[in-house]
């Protein structure tokens, strides 16, 4: 539900009007458990040579309706029919403009935009927005029901993107989180939130905002990927004033599970 329009749309340097997304009714809540079922991920052997294509992961593609089209972030889904990514991906809409979700060359249209109603550009703590597709996706990606900041700090973690290219591909790589002091001390003007880790990611890849940081779990014997966060800075857009950030999704699982109901 579109609250308020305003502003312009200075990250991607193309005017557009802000549109502020807010849940204002909840229909029964739903747990992320039960709404993933459907959602499998067996971590697969990484080769650096692997064109392995993680079907859950894909591109946001914001398409003007000038005819411009813009690759701004990653998404992850989380069922069949609805994708996480950061909120600030998809506050801009123009009349005539369209967010679609792009895996490998097929398009999703996206129906419905669900921003954290907390979110604002400002303070991004609640940098967290979930898309509702017209069309089924071949797979998802489970998330993480119980992991909070202080079960990951020094951990090393997988991390999961897309490469910006002629042809998109998925990347992997590794990235290990610092505590909330250490990060802080070394980047003196950013203030972390609690919704937040800094992740040092081992190699310098052309990722986009989005990418998925991903868990181990052990399912039926195999060892599984767990959605654990997304990136909202990320090595894309890096700045040495500011550090690789990923969002955890844990604190967002009831208002989720609440936006899988509708």
């Amino acid at each position: 539900m579109s609250n308020g329009m305003q502003g312009d749309m200075l990250s991607f340097k193309l005017a557009a009007i802000f549109v502020t997304l807010s849940l204002m009714t909840l229909g029964n809540p739903s747990s992320l458990a039960s709404s993933s079922r459907e959602c499998s991920s067996v971590r697969p052997v990484i080769r650096e040579d692997s064109r392995q294509q993680f079907n859950w992961l894909g591109r946001i593609r914001y398409t003007r309706s000038a005819g411009e089209v813009w690759y701004p972030c990653s998404g992850v889904a989380i069922t069949r029919r609805h994708v996480l990514v950061p909120a600030h991906c998809v506050l801009f809409l123009d009349k005539g403009d369209a967010y679609s979700f792009m895996v490998g060359n097929r398009r999703h249209a996206v129906s419905r935009i669900f921003i954290h109603p907390e979110y604002r550009l400002e303070l991004p703590s609640y940098d967290v927005a979930v898309l509702k597709l017209n069309s089924q996706l071949r797979s998802c990606l489970s998330v993480s029901e119980d992991t909070d900041s202080h079960d990951v700090i020094a951990r090393l973690f997988d991390v999961v993107s897309t490469l910006v290219d002629k042809h998109p591909k998925s990347l992997h790589t590794l990235a290990r989180v610092t505590g909330h002091q250490y990060c802080q001390r070394k980047y003196k003007d950013f203030i972390l939130s609690h919704n937040e880790i800094c992740a040092y990611v081992h190699q310098d890849k052309d990722f986009l905002t989005g990418a998925a940081l991903l868990g181990i779990e052990i399912v039926n014997g195999s060892e599984a990927w767990r959605l654990l966060g997304i990136s909202t800075h990320g090595p894309y857009e890096r700045n040495r004033k500011i550090p690789d950030i990923f969002t955890l999704i844990y604190p967002f699982n009831n208002w989720i599970g609440n936006i899988l109901s509708l």
